[in-house]
């Protein structure tokens, strides 16, 4: 019993000397003294509950060893466990103050909290150590589950969404490759015909704008209808300079805004320099107003298509990328899930 009640103490004092050196060193000697005072405290409150522990019999128990049913040599610290306890208890209610209200009162020299205040904190805190210790640990280790949980739903969102949008942004790269191809076809035979005219493409601008919830009520069929009237546009405009600058300087309000689609269209399957500002203008004037927008879908579709065609090929400049966000921007208010995917795509690619 006496070899316990020792060794125990002595690891007591050990403990707390080691403690109060390395305490000492990052907080300076004042914060050591009101360190040490609350530890004692706790450690005066651990006994104490150690006293009325036994159904208030006042008895202390003293370091002992037993044999269990099992032939085990167990040792029982008693006392000293009690004070081990209660200092453990005092020294983590002050650290958990510190961290959850923001204040110190080792270091804090204005601190409004007297030694007095901790000792009787200390001694507090030391005496429910038994019931409190165990509840924060299990409060803690909850609120560690919830955030692992939380950062690995968010992980595991953020994994989705980036395939979700490269998906998109593969969908977007083997159009442009299309369009392209049905657009080259064509251009030499266009080119030796000499100058480009408008009213090559005026049946289509009409018979794209024909293209109603009337005329075609099922989404897939009206989404297929636009897209082969925009691939024949593709095949009878060719993606010159002089071209574009033709089409967008023709697109003056929202009346023409159905000329954006081979505008949009050309630039996407050849982009150029210049091809940025004439886009961005020509979206400025026809589809400025959010009610034209939101009847404009495919069209927006396609103007996304041709920003991601300028972007990788590095001409879109620091001025114009804002413009161009804003367009994405525009498009994600719009209730359509796929011009929102491409309008994702579009503003991570800008960044």
């Amino acid at each position: 019993m006496n070899f316990l009640y020792w060794i125990g103490l002595l690891l007591t004092l050990i403990a707390g000397v080691l403690i109060g050196l390395v305490l000492y060193y990052f907080v300076g000697q004042e914060g050591v003294f009101k360190f040490i005072s609350v530890a004692i405290a706790g450690g005066f409150g651990g006994m104490i509950h150690g006293l009325i522990e036994d159904g208030g019999s006042g008895k202390l128990r003293m370091p002992r060893s037993e044999i269990t049913t099992d032939n085990d040599t167990v040792a029982d610290l008693g006392i000293i466990g009690e004070w081990l306890v209660g200092m453990m208890g005092a020294i983590v209610s002050i650290l958990v103050i510190a961290v959850f209200l923001g204040s110190d009162p080792f270091t804090d020299p204005n601190s409004p909290v007297s030694v007095f205040r901790l000792i009787a904190f200390g001694a507090l805190a030391g005496f429910a150590a038994r019931q409190f210790l165990p509840n924060l640990a299990k409060k803690f280790s909850d609120q560690l589950n919830e955030e692992f949980k939380t950062h690995t739903n968010a992980a595991e969102k953020k994994i989705k969404d980036t395939a979700a949008t490269s998906t998109a942004r593969q969908e977007a790269l083997v159009e442009q490759t299309r369009i392209a191809t049905r657009s080259q076809e064509n251009v030499a035979a266009f080119l030796a015909q000499g100058e480009f005219n408008l009213e090559t493409l005026e049946p289509l601008v009409q018979q794209f704008t024909a293209i109603t919830h009337q005329s075609h009520p099922e989404y897939r069929e009206r989404v297929r209808a636009m897209m082969n009237v925009a691939d024949q546009m593709a095949e009878l405009t060719p993606p010159t300079p002089a071209v574009k600058q033709v089409i967008a300087q023709h697109i003056t309000s929202a009346q023409q805004k159905a000329w954006l689609l081979p505008l949009s269209t050309i630039i996407a399957s050849k982009p150029e320099e210049g091809d940025a500002i004439c886009l961005l203008d020509a979206y400025d004037r026809a589809l400025s107003d959010a009610a034209v927008r939101d009847v404009s879908k495919f069209i927006l579709y396609r103007i996304l298509l041709a920003i991601m065609a300028l972007s990788d090929a590095f001409l879109l400049s620091d001025e114009q990328k804002p413009r161009a966000q804003q367009i994405a921007q525009a498009c994600q208010l719009i209730d359509d899930k796929s011009l929102a995917k491409r309008a994702e795509v579009v503003l991570e690619m800008l960044k």
